[in-house]
């Protein structure tokens, strides 16, 4: 399992809210050299507390929150419409894209989520889509 740790993102350490904002913002900006995918950062902290009673020590709450990283969606025009039949018999719009390498993944397709959805947003062949739904 491949982990921050020991590669280049590192593990900061970081004094207020605008350092993690800054560290997080950096491992955002340098994922593609890390050698592998990663969508986000896990921010961990400890609420320090004081002493209580004779010489005892509340140890304080851990804290752990995830924050995502903007994602990279290319942008593609679609070459056609579909659908998909589901195992439970729901069928689906699928936008056809020109194949496209993100994050060592090859996307060919996107899902429309549904009939009533293409129709409110009026996608067409032709139109911008994205691994993340038409582009506005």
């Amino acid at each position: 399992m491949a982990t921050t740790a020991g590669s280049p993102a590192g593990l900061a350490l970081c004094a207020d809210v605008d350092d993690v904002y800054t560290a997080v913002t950096k491992l955002g900006a340098g994922r593609g050299g890390l050698g592998f995918g990663i969508d986000g950062a896990v921010i961990k902290g400890r609420l320090v507390r004081r002493p209580v009673g004779r010489g005892l020590r509340d140890a304080g709450a851990a804290l752990g929150h995830r924050v995502q990283v903007p994602g990279r969606y290319p942008y593609d025009p679609a070459r056609g419409i579909e659908v998909q039949v589901g195992r439970t018999g729901v069928i689906t719009p699928v936008a056809v894209l020109e194949p496209v390498l993100v994050g060592g993944v090859t996307i060919v397709s996107a899902t429309l989520h549904n009939f009533g959805d293409l129709v409110v947003r009026d996608v067409r062949v032709g139109d911008t889509c994205s691994s993340a739904g038409p582009a506005r």
